[in-house]
């Protein structure tokens, strides 16, 4: 690889991982607002559902970004997820 390829890769490398924060940063500003609202207009099972459809979104994300904890299992994944989940709710 030449050194331009190699700046070019660290360029792109580095917008991404830029792009990754702001976008994980947005979602917490969107969650924020969505649970104040509802705190204001009350909760109903849509609402339910659009977090429940959130969450598995997420859990599918972080299965991505973790790469099954090198298991390559999504189901083992998906364990391992909620088994953490289980932990820090009761922590």
């Amino acid at each position: 690889m030449t050194e331009k390829s190699k700046s070019q890769v660290r360029a792109e490398y580095n917008r991404a991982v830029f792009d990754v924060a702001s976008l994980l940063d947005a979602i917490q500003q969107h969650l924020d607002t969505r649970l104040s609202q509802n705190e204001e207009t009350g909760l109903d099972w849509g609402v339910v559902g659009d977090m429940v459809e959130i969450r598995r979104q997420l859990k599918q994300t972080l299965a991505f970004v973790a790469n099954y904890w090198g298991t390559g299992d999504e189901d083992e994944a998906s364990r391992i997820i909620e088994e953490t989940l289980s932990e820090a709710r009761t922590a």
